[in-house]
């Protein structure tokens, strides 16, 4: 037996030093391939999973405002003053009910009158002129109740009148709100046809509509290292109307950016900055209907920092060219998210409401193009396209 053994170890083999660099080798290859698949696979993740969470919340809003049967909508809050141009939280926002005072008798008084502007005091507490009556407003003495971009309805009429501004201080019991009009709106009180010497008595019954408030309905955030890219989101194929004032820190009122959808599940107005009106008292807030599809780029977050580092003016110089050209022609170290094929837009039709997620369209010759806008408008292609696409 032990000779059988013997003679059994004698013919063991081992793995001899080439063939083991062999197998190495060839495990090193395999390796680098699959390594090279999983990178292309997860090539672009964050854009979608975000523009995936964005189309769902958006969806979500206009659900809500069909099942209230009332203007629900989002905010779009950017990362100011770190990154303005970068959004990285929505909030659900609701149209407050509207306001009509304490009591069914509740009226407002018109204090002064102009071309397309008046002043109207609502009561809100025991007055000291004549003549005396109850508090119709108490709501109001709160200052910021009311407030600039607020709408009020006076007379059972279907006019809105924009208020302008509103004084901080009460007037003797009375909230003096300022108000204005277009020149195709008829005035507030018709039969006033030069400025009163005094309080007009009886006034008007109205309505106040307030502008939209958060909600409790739990805030998305954007997942970590994607984000909105404001500076080139707007309404139709060029419209830039939600990129922010960047880092000007004498414009401190600036609104974030805001799309509401009406109960039957149109989009019912937009709120957003009025490029070009920036100055130390604050930012003029657009409010309207939408001029054409809105688009929101979803990108990096990396890529905003990018850009802004670079110092390049985000905005389109329209039909000729300037930094949106500039971007695609000599792009930042880090790139950008308009030229970046896998950004995404998310976009809402501004007749149904419907929202639906596209790829960034890739343009393949830059140097080409002879304008911003042209370029802003070939990126946007498949966004204008709705090219929806489904379960990515």
């Amino acid at each position: 037996m032990i000779g059988l053994k013997c003679k059994a170890d004698q013919h063991r083999r081992g793995v001899t030093l080439v063939e083991l660099l062999v197998v190495v080798t060839l495990l090193s290859i395999l390796l680098g391939i699959a390594a090279t698949a999983a990178r292309n696979g997860t090539r672009g993740k964050k854009q979608r999973e975000a523009a995936r969470q964005i189309n769902a919340f958006i969806a979500g809003a206009r659900t809500r405002a069909v099942e209230l049967d009332r203007s629900v909508g989002i905010e779009i809050v950017n990362n100011r003053p770190n990154e303005p141009q970068a959004g990285t939280t929505l909030y659900m926002v609701e149209t407050p009910p509207p306001y009509a005072g304490d009591l069914t008798s509740a009226f407002v008084e018109l204090r002064t009158i102009g071309s397309y502007t008046a002043q109207l005091a609502f009561n809100v507490s025991n007055s000291t002129n004549l003549p005396y009556h109850s508090p119709d407003a108490t709501l109001m003495t709160d200052p910021n109740f009311i407030r600039a971009g607020d709408a009020v309805f006076l007379g059972y009429n279907n006019q809105p009148y924009l208020v302008s501004s509103v004084p901080a201080a009460l007037s003797s019991g009375y909230r003096l709100v300022n108000i204005t009009w277009q020149i195709d709106q008829p005035a507030p009180f018709p039969w006033i046809t030069s400025a009163p010497t005094g309080p007009i008595y009886p006034g008007l019954p109205f309505k106040v509509y307030r502008q939209p408030q958060r909600n409790s309905v739990t805030p998305l955030q954007i997942p970590t290292g994607a984000c909105i890219d404001l500076a080139f989101s707007g309404m139709g194929t060029t419209g830039q109307q939600l990129a922010s004032f960047d880092l000007e820190a004498s414009v401190p009122s600036e609104e974030y950016a805001k799309i509401m959808f009406s109960p039957n599940g149109t989009i019912d107005a937009v709120y957003a900055q009025d490029l070009g009106s920036s100055s130390a008292a604050g930012v003029v807030t657009y409010r309207g209907l939408p001029t054409g599809n809105i688009n929101l780029l979803i990108g990096r977050y990396e890529k905003v920092v990018a850009v802004r580092e670079a110092g390049v003016s985000v905005l389109s110089a329209g039909s000729s060219t300037g930094g949106i050209y500039s971007i695609f022609t000599a792009p930042p170290e880090d790139g950008s998210n308009i030229a970046d094929p896998e950004a995404f837009w998310v976009s809402i039709n501004r007749i149904t409401g419907n929202v639906a997620t596209s790829n960034n369209a890739m343009v393949s010759d830059p140097a080409s193009f002879t304008s911003d806008d042209a370029l802003l408008a070939s990126a946007r292609r498949f966004a204008k396209q709705t090219q929806s696409i489904s379960g990515r």
